[in-house]
């Protein structure tokens, strides 16, 4: 009875210690993971206006394009760090952030104000003395997408390309945004046939790029939209 009333505690604690030690390793294996991805890369966490801003840029590289990346509804900066890291070591400046009520964002949600926070974001981008200003792009994921759509419209000389990934809408033309690009997954039936209506709207395909009619719609195959990119 003595020594029953010790083993069973000594054998919690080792299924306790092995838990521990596989948590550890999990973050450990994390962090490693994370500290691979940003290798070369500049990365800068920091507040304009009260937006949470996370930025982006090869380290030591100069005049290099700048690249906006905007999240979806109930999304966040945090969802889309994936662009970012393919941007960055692909050689451009990158700069994401929280729309006002999303991710570390307190700022209570107002969807017509949502343009406001992408333009805190671009005065961030350009006074990043790495970014060359006449580079300039757009990218935007669902909700995301509608707002740099409309910025691309809205100032068609200052940005080179727009990508739509999960497109929703915007009065795009055969002339504006610049140089196109929609994205949307195979399993994404509604942003298929509102990636298929943009495209028609925009003047339909063209690799005119030069003169910023360039249009272009991408169907991923095997992908299909999660809740939180709504």
């Amino acid at each position: 009875m003595v020594f029953g009333r010790w083993l069973k505690p000594v054998k919690l604690n080792y299924k306790r210690l092995g838990l521990l030690l596989l948590a550890i390793l999990l973050v450990v294996s994390s962090w490693v993971g994370i500290a691979a991805t940003r290798s070369g890369l500049e990365v800068r966490s920091f507040q304009k206006e009260g937006m949470p801003l996370l930025y982006l840029a090869p380290q030591g590289a100069s005049e290099v394009p700048g690249v906006l990346v905007a999240h979806g509804f109930a999304g966040s900066k945090q969802l889309m760090l994936g662009y970012g890291h393919v941007l960055a070591h692909a050689g451009y400046a990158v700069m994401l952030w929280d729309f006002d009520g999303h991710g570390t964002n307190g700022t209570r949600l107002q969807r017509y104000e949502l343009q406001q926070n992408l333009d805190v974001a671009l005065q961030a981008l350009l006074e990043q003395p790495r970014v060359d200003p006449s580079r300039l792009a757009l990218l935007g994921h669902s909700m995301g997408s509608g707002i740099v759509m409309n910025a691309g419209i809205r100032e068609r000389d200052r940005f080179a390309a727009t990508v739509a990934v999960s497109p929703t809408g915007a009065n795009v033309t055969p002339q504006t945004p610049r140089n196109l690009q929609l994205q949307a997954g195979s399993g994404e039936g509604r942003f298929v046939s509102n990636a298929e209506r943009l495209l028609a709207q925009a003047g339909g395909e063209n690799t005119n790029l030069v003169t910023g009619q360039g249009r272009e719609l991408v169907v991923v195959p095997d992908v299909e939209r999660h809740h939180h990119f709504v």
